[in-house]
């Protein structure tokens, strides 16, 4: 990605707003998969994949390209992969036109990463170590165990102020030697490469070999926002996004936040605090709930152990495991039962009894029940999926009882 000739780079590298591009087919073959073919073209202005940063979509001579990769080789060697009803032929000039909205996002996020690895780097020693440029916001791993808020805060402060400066980034050819690439940082470069590098640079701030596509000056990039900073495998992994990502992310945090208005009825200074209260009436009535299931289980036992019935067979749409296991307990283990609970298909079982009885029965119940469960000492419980098969699971139970033993 840095050992190439100015005049053998893509038509990306050398200007990343180049949005079209009039080149010649070289090669077209059939893909793997039906009705796709891989091109090799003159030149091209969609960027393969390099430098944390995803490859373009676009169209050659109209046809969609579904995946641009490199292959080793001249720069121009570079494998686009399209869905066209028919091969392209060789020497055809094609007209490429990259998906512009795709590349610059790529561009403001790859760019604001390079800023805020820079400004970490020299203003709190932080080396990036790794980063994601994901589809709704992107993330750097740093080489810290942690980053405090105040630190978050100023080198976000400190990024934007660059950003509004208009501070220029420019990508320049250089060879081993050249000031400019002594300052470049990199992950290190494959044995035998002599050069001339692609190193992309900020103003006063930065170098870095880099083969991707960027803005040419920080204004592109509009403002950086860092999200926020987590620990991550004895690191801290700091979420961020750019440019047009920011009003996107903006919008639908206000569109939230209006839609919880609408539900709490709060002004927003005051969703957090009712959020909070709603959420600690909510534990109180679920345990208030799990109290009242739990006397209805004893209760309802205790009027089934009356019957003086040999079976019992209870389904309980509102129930849970709790409710089951309270029921059996209190029904004791003379008398054989079955207690189902839930709504859907899926739902606890348990069946509770006179051990001999269980042991045989259990594994049984969970067959036709579609589930799995186990249980020892007159109790076998588990987790249903076919709770519609309940009917034939309680005549099981039934002949078994009326079985001599």
């Amino acid at each position: 990605s840095f050992n190439r000739n100015f005049d053998n780079m893509l038509a990306c590298q050398r200007n990343s707003y180049l949005k079209t591009f009039r080149a010649v087919v070289r090669a077209c073959k059939p893909a793997t998969d039906a009705g796709r073919f891989e091109v090799v073209l003159s030149d091209t202005v969609l960027f393969p994949e390099g430098g944390g940063q995803p490859d373009d979509r676009g169209t050659i001579a109209g046809h969609a390209v579904l995946g641009v990769r490199r292959k080793d080789g001249p720069a121009s060697d570079v494998i686009h992969t399209i869905e066209a009803p028919s091969s392209l032929a060789e020497g055809l000039e094609v007209d490429v036109e990259v998906d512009w909205a795709r590349r610059w996002d790529h561009m403001q996020q790859h760019s604001a990463q390079h800023l805020i690895s820079a400004i970490a780097a020299r203003d709190y020693s932080m080396a990036t170590i790794g980063w994601s440029l994901g589809r709704e916001r992107s993330y750097i791993d740093f080489n810290v165990a942690s980053v405090v808020g105040s630190t978050l805060e100023a080198l976000e402060q400190t990024c934007n102020a660059l950003v509004r400066a208009n501070t220029s980034m420019t990508p320049s050819l250089v060879d081993r030697g050249d000031p400019l690439f002594e300052r470049a940082h990199g992950r290190g470069l494959p044995e035998g490469l002599t050069g001339p590098f692609r190193v992309v640079e900020i103003a006063g701030v930065d170098a870095n070999l880099c083969c991707g596509t960027h803005v040419g000056g920080l204004a592109d990039l509009q403002a950086i926002k860092l999200l926020w900073a987590e620990p991550i495998k004895g690191n801290t992994r700091i979420h961020f996004a750019a440019g047009d990502r920011v009003l996107r992310l903006l919008a639908a945090a206000v569109d939230r936040e209006r839609a919880i208005i609408r539900v709490l009825t709060v002004p927003p200074e005051d969703l957090v605090a009712e959020t909070q209260r709603v959420k600690k009436a909510e534990r109180a009535t679920a345990k208030a709930c799990k109290d009242y299931l739990k006397e209805i289980a004893e209760v309802t036992a205790a009027r089934a152990a009356a019957t003086g019935e040999p079976v019992v067979v209870l389904h309980r749409p509102d129930g849970d495991l709790d409710f089951a296991a309270t029921f059996v307990a209190s029904l004791g283990d003379k008398i054989l039962s079955l207690v189902t609970c839930g709504e859907g298909e899926q739902g606890p079982f348990v069946v509770s009894g006179p051990e001999a009885l269980v042991s045989r029965l259990g594994p049984q119940i969970a067959t036709i029940l579609d589930g799995k469960g186990g249980g020892k000492r007159g109790r076998y419980q588990g987790k249903a999926n076919k709770m519609s098969a309940r009917g034939e699971a309680e005549k099981i139970i039934r002949e078994a009882i009326s079985q001599p033993q």
